[in-house]
């Protein structure tokens, strides 16, 4: 019971803190970061905000949603704790990244629940431009300038209007929208944007929401700049960034595992192999593919191979390959329909163990990235008898908190000081 008194204590006190800290600091923020739902990524970007900004000039709110609460959710008599939904967790959290955290419990929808909190704390402030006087101002500019304007010139005069009025008039909000989910990712940011507030502060407002930038999605983009556009939208996709991470690394590309003479000409081949054919591999396979080209010793192309093992690639090669059809017969690549850890996905390792080079494991779960690496390292060890030049894999690791358990791993398979197993694509990097 003393347990529970505290904890009430603690989160009645909490909120009393948040109010005083709005009424401090809203006026001064010249920046407002909205992280809708708490997740990793979201608390790790928020800590990197945290260190990289001056604190009285932004502010960091989280809104916890329903589903997040769910997950803290406790049996028995501490139950009714849980009503309330903030956690001594969101607390430290909300403390180490000078954040504040809000939840309403109630039945409301998302939208609604966006506008109760976002209109007590911005929307009685005269200081935010409205969407009706956006309006208003360029009606009023049109009739000025329109007997000496073309209407090109007209829409050129409009973007630089609303370009200096995103620069000087109010704070910048940016609202981040980063679940694992992309279904209820684009979901709730469709709701967000028909919400009463992001049309009266629409020029002030960026959309960043985490889903795959692929055919269908790419709609939902926005520049900002247009009269008919709510906010500005941009997708932010982990899985085309986190293979942007190898690109940019210029000592991680294909062309530090091969062999070639003074004269950039290549001596040997490269071979490659990718673990998982989701939206990770896929970046993946585009990334070997192009930067594992080489002119050879003939003056063509040199040889080069990428074996991709998923246990449905038939299911999933098909859109891939019709999207592609340079790639559906070509001989540069074999697509095998395989369960890792099977006995024909050891007999297919041992007949290309000896000949890798670069391997990408991206299965979409940290740990089973991290023991299908270890695997796969201790058999090509063995079958190459400790020869391991020009050979490396990288795993695609999601969660910042695995990345200590993972750089002891790699520390340990060290062989004479050279790391063979490599990490990308964390959140962090991200």
């Amino acid at each position: 019971v003393s347990l529970s008194l505290e904890f009430l204590l603690q989160t009645f006190l909490y909120k009393g803190m948040v109010k005083r800290r709005l009424r401090k600091r809203v006026k001064k923020a010249k920046k407002v970061f909205i992280f809708w739902g708490v997740s990793e990524i979201s608390t790790s970007l928020a800590k990197i905000v945290n260190s990289s900004n001056r604190k009285d000039d932004y502010l960091i709110l989280f809104f916890k949603l329903k589903k997040d609460a769910h997950k803290a959710h406790k049996e028995g008599f501490m139950s009714f704790l849980s009503a309330s939904s903030i956690t001594v967790e969101d607390i430290e959290m909300s403390e180490k990244v000078n954040g504040l955290v809000f939840y309403s419990n109630n039945e409301k929808t998302s939208r609604d629940y966006f506008e109760k909190h976002l209109e007590n704390i911005f929307g009685k402030d005269k200081y935010y431009l409205e969407g009706a006087e956006i309006e208003k101002v360029e009606n009023e500019l049109e009739l000025k300038f329109k007997e000496n304007c073309d209407d090109e010139e007209l829409i050129i005069a409009k973007e630089k209007y609303r370009t200096l009025l995103r620069e000087n008039k109010g704070s910048k909000f940016s609202i981040f929208i980063l679940s694992e989910n992309e279904g209820d990712n684009l979901v709730e940011l469709d709701r967000l944007l028909r919400s009463e507030f992001v049309e009266s502060h629409r020029l002030n407002i960026s959309f960043y929401c985490q889903a795959h930038k692929d055919a269908k999605n790419v709609s939902f983009v926005r520049d900002g700049k247009s009269n008919t556009e709510i906010a500005y939208v941009d997708l932010i996709d982990t899985s085309l960034l986190a293979i942007q991470s190898l690109k940019l690394d210029q000592n991680q590309h294909p062309i530090n595992f091969v062999e070639h003479n003074d004269e950039g000409i290549v001596t040997s081949e490269f071979n490659s192999l990718i673990l998982g054919f989701g939206d990770t591999a896929k970046e993946a396979l585009a990334y070997l593919y192009e930067y594992g080209a080489f002119i050879g010793e003939d003056g063509n192309r040199s040889k080069f191979h990428c074996t991709i093992i998923d246990k449905n690639i038939e299911i999933k090669k098909g859109t891939y390959l019709s999207q592609r059809p340079a790639l559906k017969d070509s001989d540069l690549l074999t697509f095998e329909n395989l369960g890792i850890g099977t006995a024909d996905y050891w007999q297919k390792i041992d007949t290309i163990a000896d000949k890798l080079n670069y391997v990408i494991i991206a299965m979409g779960e940290d740990r089973l990235n991290i023991s299908t690496a270890i695997d796969l390292f201790n058999y090509c060890y063995r079958k190459r008898e400790g020869k391991l030049d020009n050979f490396a894999i990288y795993i695609r690791l999601h969660k910042d908190s695995n990345l200590k358990f993972v750089k002891k791993i790699i520390n340990y398979y060290k062989v004479d000081n050279n790391e063979y197993i490599r990490v990308f694509g964390t959140y962090e990097s991200i």
